[in-house]
């Protein structure tokens, strides 16, 4: 079995990538998840993905925020 190490993301105040560079990444990783052949590679896989979403939100919610 594979034990693969949780990415959390505790805090970012201000992602240095805009939104849609780190929507691009999450598709990429989803893409990557859905070719992996080991269960447990696509759970840590999806993991990644949505900590990229997460990155995404918080990117665009700072450009909202210094408009």
């Amino acid at each position: 079995m594979c034990n693969l190490p949780s990415m959390e993301i505790t805090a970012l105040e201000s992602p240095p990538m805009s939104g849609e560079y780190y929507r691009k990444q999450a598709a990429r990783v989803r893409r990557l998840a859905q070719e992996a052949s080991m269960p447990a590679l696509r759970e840590h896989l999806a993991d990644v993905a949505l900590q990229y979403e997460k990155l995404a939100e918080g990117a665009e919610a700072g450009y909202q925020d210094s408009e």
